[in-house]
């Protein structure tokens, strides 16, 4: 019943604010970029001597997210610009905590973040390539916040696809990846091609960071270049056998959960850029 709520109010919405591109860009690109989003966790609010957090400050990070990406892509000679959804993009009502900060609630949460990703996948679209959408559970966005009740697929991030795929359908060069492992539907781990090689990505809210690549790596049977992760809210980064683990800092920077436990970050979000030298799929 909400997976019919979220495409009616997709479509109300494209009717009332279509989103239309009629010029595609055409440019001779020889890299792939690799942008993460996560834990941006939308409604929650930080006023704190480290950061300030709230529904505008989204939004003025959102903006500038989206004029940076594509600068460094035509800057870099990026032609397909790949973006994984890792997860908490809305606050949710995991803690008590949290619910008490929360400016909205998980379904308006949801619904706004799914919007501002279209706007945002629409500017990609007007100025690179080949734009591809994936996408994998998380914590924040359950529906039970309860772990041990917890379904995994049943989460409100799994709504964000669904608005995404219904809003751009008309958007020629933005694809929204289903995700699937030995044709089998997935939610909590994502597969992305990256030429010819394969890197995971997920949130991270499953399973001990320190064996993440080993984990993984033997779980899916794919060997990747790169695992892709978040949850931590730090920047970090290690390497085992030549899989490099890429960690994604926090959207929100540091929240009254993080500073109560003495912990904290800068806001900001890791884009990586790919080319392939001579079979070699590197990093640049």
């Amino acid at each position: 019943n909400l997976q019919d709520i979220f495409i009616e109010c997709a479509n109300i919405i494209s009717k009332e604010q279509p989103l239309e591109l009629n010029t595609y860009p055409n440019y001779e690109g020889e890299r792939v970029g690799v942008l993460q989003l996560s834990d941006f966790h939308y409604g929650e609010i930080v006023e704190n001597f480290m950061n300030t957090y709230n529904h505008d400050v989204f939004n003025k990070r959102m903006n500038k997210l989206t004029t940076d990406v594509i600068n460094y892509c035509k800057l870099m000679n990026v032609d397909t610009l790949k973006i994984l959804n890792q997860g908490d993009l809305i606050s949710g009502s995991l803690r008590v905590s949290t619910r008490v900060m929360e400016e909205e609630d998980r379904v308006y949460q949801t619904m706004y973040v799914a919007e501002a990703l279209a706007n945002m996948l629409l500017e990609f679209a007007k100025h690179i390539n080949q734009i591809e959408f994936y996408s994998v559970t998380d914590n924040h966005s359950r529906v039970n916040k309860n772990k041990k009740e917890h379904i995994e697929k049943e989460s409100f991030s799994r709504f964000i696809p669904w608005h995404l795929k219904t809003r751009l359908v008309n958007i020629k060069n933005i694809k929204i990846i289903e995700n699937r492992i030995n044709d089998i539907e997935e939610f909590d781990i994502g597969v992305v091609d990256i030429f010819h090689e394969k890197a995971l990505f997920t949130h991270g809210h499953n399973g001990r960071l320190n064996t993440t690549i080993a984990d993984l790596t033997l779980m899916t049977r794919i060997f990747p270049i790169a695992i892709f992760t978040a949850h931590f809210h730090k920047n970090l980064e290690d390497e085992s056998h030549s899989i490099d683990l890429i960690m994604n800092p926090s959207g929100v920077g540091t929240g009254e959960y993080s500073k109560n436990i003495r912990k904290s970050s800068k806001p900001r979000q890791k884009f990586t850029i790919f080319e392939n030298n001579n079979g070699n799929v590197e990093r640049v």
